[in-house]
């Protein structure tokens, strides 16, 4: 039987002489959370049990001492709801990431989606069926509230996530951190595109540092030669004032 779907039972009762009647005051020993039984309004003798929670169970009847155990299996209902997740957080252009989807019935049992008669679109790339309730999508389009809807049975979910772009041939991160990466990149063996000149960028020209290198070595050295003039000159001033004493 299915969850949330009442059954009858018709129920008769045997005294010591072989006399039947319709039992009039069952009783079910299952948990009220995983089925109940009350009388039926189809007539005398009837219950009605409704199943909540899936699994199989034996419902015990007894009627003034009388007791029957019948086996029961309580499958899921008929779905209200339909849930659906990507399996990981951290998305990016270029993932291949499973979505998860399934439904529910009115007391929470869980329903397995199938392929058929099931619609899976994405805005972040295509969906690939791989079993039931789960799907494969290739992410092909970055951005912020990026979504996958499920329509099923009736019923319809979208689940909201988002991409991060991949840029300058697999670098993830804003427009700003990859031409960032771009300006530190540039090498002297290939230019480097500007874009807010629309043209390549020239290498670093290294022959003009080892020029200014030298010119401050030139310097030095003159400076030095000026400042040992300037010692020699005072010296000789000295020499000659005390000569003419």
């Amino acid at each position: 039987m299915r969850a949330g779907e009442p059954q009858d039972l018709f129920i008769q009762v045997v005294d010591v002489h072989g006399n039947i009647a319709e039992s009039t005051s069952v009783t079910a020993s299952l948990n009220a959370s995983l089925g109940e039984l009350e009388a039926s309004p189809t007539g005398l003798g009837y219950w009605q049990f409704t199943g909540k929670k899936v699994g199989t169970y034996e419902l015990v009847l007894e009627d003034n001492g009388a007791i029957h155990s019948v086996p029961l299996t309580i499958e899921a209902g008929q779905p209200v709801r339909i849930q659906a997740s990507m399996s990981r957080d951290g998305i990016a252009e270029g993932d291949v990431v499973l979505l998860n989807a399934f439904a529910t019935d009115v007391y929470g049992n869980t329903l397995n989606i199938p392929k058929a008669n099931t619609t899976i679109s994405c805005t972040a790339g295509s969906a690939s069926f791989v079993t039931n309730g789960t799907w494969e999508v290739e992410i092909d389009n970055g951005g912020t509230d990026r979504s996958c809807t499920v329509s099923w049975s009736g019923l319809l979910t979208q689940t909201f996530f988002d991409v991060e772009d991949v840029l300058l041939g697999g670098a993830v991160g804003s427009t700003n951190t990859a031409m960032t990466m771009a300006a530190v990149s540039c090498s002297c063996s290939s230019p480097c595109w500007s874009p807010s000149r629309g043209r390549p960028l020239k290498p670093p020209r290294t022959g003009l540092r080892t020029r200014l290198t030298m010119m401050r070595t030139s310097l030095r050295r003159r400076s030095f030669a000026v400042q040992e003039s300037r010692t020699k000159r005072l010296s000789m001033s000295a020499t000659v004032s005390r000569l003419n004493r």
